[in-house]
């Protein structure tokens, strides 16, 4: 199987190839533009993807028949978890793993592993579709005397838990009117664009969407100011936390947090969380799945109407479940603990690497 590395080596030398059979059209057609914020479209006999649309990021399934659905004790079997990467942003080492929740007086993992790590590449503009792996948690049902005796098969729940570094990116134009709060009637001036505000659906290829943007002119002081409001919500089933050093998504304090980093004219905005107070800068918290966040900056000119980029990354951890149930049939006679000890022995000496297809 080749490694992560090894599928972005190739990935980056694909793009290569593309990107000069781009440059040769290029120069016999006249050249053309392409938007990274736009839709999908086709240059020949290539076609551009737009990743940037849809609501989720990383979806897990367990692989069919992975666990079976009725075990026995002393048996043992893989936990299998399909994990794919729906949106647009590529979970690289150390951004992404799964946990194992199993009932430790019932089921034994093999070498006591219950966290692997994942690697899975995005969608982006060549790829129609993000990367899959399939992690393997080798386990086995112990011997438990409440089984003893008992008539009936117990069900139990195992539950696959993801944690995850995701980003929203996103950009759009958005068009001042340094004279739209003025009071003398400047309808002579020709404006090139009209300000207003600006409603998105569908997503932007990631859990954590962008609603609606917000521009406007805002008088302070004798000065113009522009004022950017943000309006973003959660479009995908989980739990949503920030943490600025590393993976987390137990924290209670950090939960419903997300990082902005909004830029204005390639300026940096200093922003606000509306749906809370006292937060750090430039985080906002989600209160019922929404969050609204307010930026400002002083305008340098303000001569006529004009449009200007505006570019929104939003970095949060993501945490999602799901869960399956096994049929544990009793035994009928008595339980052979000698030979259950030989088999708990050997899935604890096995050593705790990764087990990745």
């Amino acid at each position: 199987m080749k490694t992560h590395k090894q599928k972005n080596l190739i990935f980056i030398t694909q793009i290569i190839i593309i990107l000069i059979f781009l440059m040769t059209l290029a120069g016999c057609s006249g050249g053309s533009r392409f938007s990274a914020w736009g839709g999908g479209q086709s240059t020949g006999n290539l076609q551009l993807h737009n990743p940037y649309q849809g609501i989720q990021g990383i979806m897990l399934e367990f692989v069919e028949s992975m666990p079976p659905e009725t075990v026995l004790i002393g048996d043992k079997f893989d936990i299998g978890i399909r994990v794919k990467n729906y949106g647009a942003y590529d979970i690289d080492t150390g951004k992404g793993e799964i946990i194992l929740n199993a009932d430790s007086n019932i089921f034994l993992v093999e070498g006591n592993k219950l966290t692997k790590n994942f690697e899975v590449l995005g969608r982006s503009e060549f790829l129609s579709e993000g990367e899959e792996d399939i992690i393997l948690f080798p386990i086995m049902v112990r011997c438990f005397d409440q089984l003893k005796g008992s008539k009936n098969n117990i069900i139990k729940t195992i539950t696959a838990i993801s944690c995850y570094d995701y980003e929203t990116k996103f950009g759009v134009d958005v068009c001042l009117d340094p004279t739209a709060k003025d009071n003398i009637n400047r309808e002579e001036i020709e404006k090139i664009c009209e300000q207003q505000n600006l409603s998105f659906s569908g997503g932007q290829g990631a859990p954590i969407a962008i609603n609606r943007v917000d521009a406007n002119i805002v008088p302070y002081k004798n000065k113009l100011q522009a004022m950017v409001t943000i309006e973003l919500s959660q479009v995908q089933d989980g739990e949503v936390y920030f943490s600025e050093s590393k993976l987390s998504c137990s924290d209670p304090g950090k939960q419903n947090r997300i990082y902005a980093d909004v830029e204005l004219r390639g300026q940096k905005l200093n922003c606000k969380s509306l749906t809370s107070s006292g937060l750090p800068s430039n985080v906002v918290e989600l209160k019922s799945k929404v969050g609204m966040l307010r930026c400002q900056t002083e305008l340098t000119s303000t001569e006529g109407t004009f449009t200007t980029p505006l570019t929104i990354n939003l970095k949060y951890n993501f945490k999602s479940k799901i869960h399956q149930k096994l049929n544990i049939i009793p035994p009928s006679g008595e339980l052979d603990k000698v030979g259950c000890q030989n088999l708990e022995s050997e899935m604890k000496s096995v050593p705790s690497d990764d087990v990745n297809i």
